[in-house]
């Protein structure tokens, strides 16, 4: 047995990047991670509520006070879950509109004004050695 563990490299043909700034950067990790958990928040709150409300409509409860406590639980739960599935619903596209508007993204012209290059063209240029900014 070898010590060795053969490697198989594919290489990339094509690779796009784009520039983000950190506002933009901030924004997706924000909306990325708000936009789940206000969902998941909803979700669990609505679930819950309808756990002690179907509870409260099949079982008898003759203690007032556990009565109180669950329909406490059940307004309390349908009230969050209308918060965080409004919160959601407005949010839930923001992710991607910030996405999008970062692929929009367009490079400038490139070149001396009235020969400006077309994209097509940036590929056969090669770099020169010059005078390095101090």
């Amino acid at each position: 047995m070898s010590d060795r563990i053969p490697l198989m490299r594919h290489g990339i043909a094509h690779v796009e990047t784009y520039d983000v700034t950190l506002d933009e950067l901030d924004g997706l990790a924000r909306t990325g991670g708000d936009v789940g958990l206000d969902f998941q928040f909803a979700e669990f709150f609505a679930t819950a509520a309808a756990s002690f409300l179907i509870a409260l409509e099949t079982t008898k409860i003759d203690s007032q006070t556990v009565k109180s406590i669950f329909w406490f639980v059940v307004v309390g739960g349908f009230s969050a879950a209308g918060v965080f599935a409004i919160k959601w619903w407005r949010n839930r596209g923001s992710f991607h509109f910030l996405i999008d508007k970062i692929k929009e993204r367009q490079i400038g012209p490139v070149g001396d004004e009235d020969e400006e290059l077309q994209l097509a063209e940036l590929d056969q240029l090669t770099s020169q050695k010059g005078d390095s900014p101090q």
